[in-house]
């Protein structure tokens, strides 16, 4: 109960999580009326000062003594329920102990153990799934007097990067003094059966959904084979262009879920997507970013050991393109005939281009290649530097660092055509499009000089492809239409422009400011 319940204060709550009402009563009290206690046991509140100053009830609460610090303690969380005897369990533990269950979920969201054979606890990460022992909230000390000595030495360090202060961060600093800790499962299966609860199926931690809602955020379905790739792209990086990137504190892959959890600094900074639809991305931010670019694509990274890439040779670097497009096609043909009864049409010319190209092998080779750097991915820190999120970090389904350094410049390609703008759900005024179109002019100009091009139209071709196939990764009906919209604009540039102006004036208004 000792959080700040920032989270809940957001959404409006008045109380504190520990008295926030679950169906007419505190969750507080679901907790309490679970525990068994015994006549000798004593029941502390940690609180903070923010419900002390409100509710005025450090008066009934007694500080531990001397006495009290010596006994056995238990540290349970206000949010969770046990329908076992935790206290009868942890009363029969002969050490420190912490109790978990199996979380195969998606979301990285409690704190984990790793384990030995024989149950002792050799480390606990909070919010990095190590493994798939979640803790409870629920931590057995030897005595009061290990918890607090512990508990100083915490706040003498500070927080680490989590960003706030955790019991898991108390029990790794009792391990790296050598204390021992023991894991108790809890007998979830047992426990249904003595109490007659009837299922069909049981879900461990959180079921696999499309999103989840808790009271941390909202977040989609996880991409773990984007994140394999982000992560195999900090691990062979060349150190000269590590500055565009954050810093990666830690990255834990959970063998069992075949998940991945990455710990980086936070950015301070602007979104380019912000600075374009606010009409800040001014020519010389611009230029920065293309320069990082192109200092990105001239550097060298070790392909060495990557056996699936030597195989592939000249076709890698094309795996994200007409193949693509097809495959795209194949699983959501419904959706596109939706869109355009004549979308063949459209089909056949990003199809005929982008297998020209790849015949062609017009693609600039690069070592290194972000691969998804629309603005959304791209932030001006304050001190005007430029830092990168959300590298692709694979071709296909292979993790390189390789690729098409024009897919790159597409995608920035892809931001100018209004991307931005659709997906925020924001009006392109004639403005936005004059500021656009001076950007795209800096962008050929810039391509031009710098890279070995047969054709400008080629990026036109590659930005058309990746219009269309991101289509059905959006709900929405506008996006996917004014998506559509983009696409065969840019295959059909002289045919659709009327089309394309209309289709934006009837979402977006005529927008003349």
């Amino acid at each position: 109960m000792g959080g700040l319940g920032s989270r809940f204060q957001t959404e409006g709550y008045r109380f504190p999580k520990p008295l926030i009402n679950i169906v007419g009563r505190p969750m507080l009290f679901f907790l309490l009326d679970r525990l068994k206690l015994e006549p000798e046991d004593k029941l502390f509140i940690a609180l903070s000062q923010g419900i002390e100053d409100e509710f005025q009830v450090g008066a009934q609460i007694k500080k531990m003594d001397s006495v009290d610090l010596s006994r056995k303690t238990i540290s349970l969380d206000c949010d969770t329920i046990y329908f076992s005897d935790i206290l009868g369990t942890f009363r029969a533990s002969e050490s420190s102990c912490c109790f978990y269950f199996e979380d195969r979920g998606t979301k990285p969201v409690f704190s984990y153990l790793d384990m030995s054979e024989d149950n002792v606890v050799h480390a606990v990460k909070e919010k990095v799934p190590i493994s798939t022992h979640a803790n409870t909230g629920a931590y057995g000390f030897s005595s009061g007097n290990s918890l607090l000595s512990s508990c100083i030495r915490v706040l003498d360090v500070g927080v680490d990067t989590s960003g706030e202060y955790y019991i898991s961060s108390v029990i790794t600093q009792m391990l790296s003094e050598g204390a021992v800790m023991a894991d108790v499962a809890l007998v979830t299966f047992d426990n249904m059966k003595k109490f007659g609860i009837p299922y069909d199926e049981v879900y461990f931690g959180k079921p696999w959904a499309d999103v989840y809602v808790d009271d941390k955020a909202v977040h989609a379905m996880l991409d773990t084979e984007k994140i394999a790739g982000e992560v195999y792209f900090y691990e062979h990086m060349p150190k000269e262009i590590k500055h565009f990137f954050p810093h990666i504190t830690e990255s834990v892959k959970n063998e069992a879920t075949s998940t991945y959890t990455i710990t980086m600094d936070k950015i301070e900074g602007v979104t380019f997507s912000h600075l374009a639809t606010s009409r800040c991305l001014t020519k010389g931010r611009f230029i920065k970013l293309l320069e990082a670019l192109r200092f990105i694509h001239s550097s060298q990274a070790s392909l060495e050991g990557d056996e699936k890439l030597t195989e592939m040779k000249t076709a890698c670097i094309y795996a994200n393109g007409a193949s693509k497009v097809r495959v795209r096609l194949q699983q959501h043909k419904a959706l596109y005939e939706q869109l355009d009864s004549d979308v063949d049409l459209t089909v056949k010319g990003i199809l005929n281009s982008l297998d020209a190209y790849e015949q062609a092998d017009a693609g600039v080779r690069a070592a290194v290649v972000h691969g998804d750097p629309v603005f959304s991915n791209v932030l001006l820190e304050k001190g005007g530097e430029i830092r990168l999120i959300d590298m692709r970090g694979m071709l296909g389904d292979v993790v390189t660092t390789c690729g098409d350094a024009l897919y790159d410049i597409a995608k920035v390609f892809q931001s100018l055509c209004g991307y931005d703008f659709v997906l925020l759900d924001l009006p392109m005024a004639s403005k936005d499009v004059e500021i656009l179109a001076e950007l795209k002019e800096i962008l050929r100009s810039f391509v031009q000089a710098h890279y070995n091009i047969r054709t400008f139209r080629d990026v036109e071709i590659l930005t058309a492809s990746l219009f269309f196939s991101l289509i059905p990764l959006h709900d929405r009906p506008n996006h996917q239409k004014a998506f559509y919209s983009m696409a065969r604009g840019l295959i059909f540039p002289l045919e659709t422009l009327n089309h394309a102006k209309n289709l934006t004036k009837s979402r977006y208004g005529s927008g003349d400011q």
